[in-house]
């Protein structure tokens, strides 16, 4: 360690900021002395008086060297931090002047000097009293702004609109280095107060970037200049910003300004539109009331358009917020909290802050958010195999929640092979329950594929689908379709097929012993036959045509059977 009891041993590289008040007599001719630099016994360097009472310097290392001393105007005047300085961090320095019987020590920085690194140093100039200092590390020379074009703005300074936020485009002169972080930092009280907010580049390596000042109120000054630092000013909550900056574009001085724009005085056409599908519409009309009309609920008419649409002009103040309910005949909009605002008397009120052009409303739904959702429509078709029933001569019928279960409402029509079908369109939201009708006897039903019909029997349940769908064929009162012709007389134990439903391949369950198979299609005609034995239980179906089968096995006088379908 050096002894310093002289003006050579009391040179030493700083890194500080210094700002005066009015009331302290400045302090001149900052200097410091670094050994991490190899300016231990020389001139030193000076300070830049680039920062209105906060000068800087910037040098580059050429030693790991990390002591440090601030002096000015003579080596007597000199600053200490009692210990150690931490990059990009704000230090507290206290000052010792004209006291060459005493000597404060010598600083030093706490982390590792990187040769070749640049280290800016901003002192805040409280004259010849303690202060604050801080040093910032970069792997380049800090970058500059473009020298011509360096800040614009949208919108433009004479046309900031009320609450209308601004967004600043920043140009640098060149890429930044990975410690460098771009600000813009704005007032709108005359730098009473300030904030910043970062730019925002698309790339890293980009010169242009974006930030965006907040909306202010009409007849508010916004200043506002860009800076570069090191440190993160968001995170950290910085308050004093001259004092980690390490270059910034003002505008030669002057700041960059706008004066936020009060909305024109006059009227405006506002349309108002409401969708009424989800009502039956009132003999009297459908109103518009609102804080514009004493919320009396018919003054203002609104005129059907077509689609159950109703519209209403009116021409308000620019400068006015009104509040505002559609009315279908003497009957008011509840309201609803996403999207209105407390009436006091337990609804809610639209509202619009009019704006300065004639503008179109989106269109709502009576008493919604947003516009009607009306149900699709999908053609469901439905089919049963009555193969296994003496049909009525009054015929075969669908009965359901869409006809409230009317026995006789929807008739089946034969398509041939005891089959029957019929086509309903229905909604794509709903889920319906439905029975097949002989004449005017009921299915009773299957718990296995019903649910309770709270009769003693079971209805049939589909989600309606979004397209158009055709149920698969069943058996009346069955959970599948019927025995083919040709098996109905074989006795029939159950059988296991898997998978359900099948593309390739079935495998058959429980197999053990040399078992006969036959599969028959929808016309009870043998499509496939083979054997199975318990090493080889799955047969190829790849061949036959997507639709229903069953399958019928033959081992030791015992028949099973069961169906599937293949897709």
């Amino acid at each position: 360690m050096k002894n310093f009891y002289s003006k050579l041993q009391h040179l030493m590289a700083v890194c500080a900021i210094l700002m005066i008040g009015s009331s302290f007599v400045q302090a001149q001719n900052f200097i410091f002395h670094a050994e991490f630099v190899n300016n231990w016994t020389g001139a030193g360097y000076n300070f830049n008086d680039d920062i209105s009472n906060y000068p800087s310097v910037t040098v580059q290392a050429t030693s790991t060297d990390d002591e440090f001393i601030i002096e000015a105007d003579n080596y007597y005047n000199k600053w200490d931090n009692y210990g150690t300085c931490i990059v990009n961090t704000p230090t507290p320095f206290v000052f010792y002047g004209n006291t060459p019987s005493y000597d404060p020590g010598n600083s030093f920085l706490t982390d590792s000097i990187v040769i070749d690194r640049y280290y800016t140093v901003r002192l805040k100039n409280m004259g010849y009293n303690s202060t604050e200092a801080i040093i910032m590390e970069t792997d380049s020379m800090p970058v500059t702004f473009a020298a011509s074009n360096a800040i614009t703005q949208l919108p433009a300074a004479n046309g900031v609109g009320n609450n209308v936020p601004v967004i600043v485009t920043v140009t640098l002169s060149k890429a930044r280095c990975a410690q460098e972080k771009v600000y813009i930092r704005y007032t709108s009280d005359s730098w009473t107060t300030s904030d910043v907010v970062e730019v925002a580049f698309a790339n890293f390596n980009d010169l242009t970037g974006t930030a965006t000042i907040p909306g202010m109120n009409s007849g508010v000054q916004v200043d506002y200049y860009a800076m570069t630092s090191t440190v993160d000013a968001l995170l950290l909550n910085v308050s004093d910003y001259d004092l980690i900056t390490l270059r910034q574009e003002t505008n030669s001085g002057a700041n960059y300004s706008y004066i936020v724009q009060a909305p024109p005085v006059g009227l405006v056409n506002v349309t108002f539109r409401v969708n009424m599908s989800n009502q039956t519409v009132s003999p009297q009309g459908v109103f518009l009331a609102g804080s514009f009309n004493n919320f009396n609920a018919t003054a203002d008419s609104m005129l059907p358009v077509g689609n159950n649409i109703y519209e209403l002009t009116l021409s308000l103040d620019t400068t006015s917020i009104v509040q505002y309910k559609f009315v279908n005949g003497n009957t008011f909009e509840t309201g609803n909290s996403a999207c209105g605002v407390d009436d006091s008397f337990g609804g809610y009120n639209r509202e619009l802050s009019v704006p300065e052009n004639d503008f179109t409303l989106p269109l709502v739904c009576f008493n919604e958010c947003s516009d009607c959702m009306l149900p699709g429509l999908a053609n469901v078709t439905f089919r049963v195999n009555m193969s296994n029933q003496t049909v009525s001569p009054q015929g075969v019928f669908l009965a359901g929640s869409f006809n409230n279960f009317n026995a006789t409402a929807d008739s089946m029509l034969p398509v041939g092979n005891n089959i029957y079908e019929l086509t309903l369109s229905l909604d794509t939201t709903s889920t319906v329950q439905y029975k097949f009708v002989n004449g005017n006897t009921f299915e009773t039903g299957n718990s296995a594929c019903g649910v309770d019909d709270n009769l003693g029997g079971y209805n049939r349940e589909l989600s309606v689908p979004e397209n158009d769908f055709t149920l698969p064929l069943v058996c009346f009162n069955e959970c599948s379709d019927c025995m083919p012709v040709g098996v109905n007389n074989i006795r029939i134990e159950k059988l296991t097929v898997y998978p359900v439903p099948a593309h390739d391949q079935i495998g058959i369950g429980a197999v053990v012993e040399t078992t006969g198979f036959e599969i028959y299609n929808i016309s009870g005609m043998v499509v496939k036959s083979g054997f199975l034995t318990s090493e080889s239980n799955m047969i190829n179906i790849s061949n036959l045509a997507n639709g229903f089968y069953t399958i019928k096995t033959i081992s030791n006088n015992k028949n099973l059977s069961a169906s599937f379908i293949k897709n």
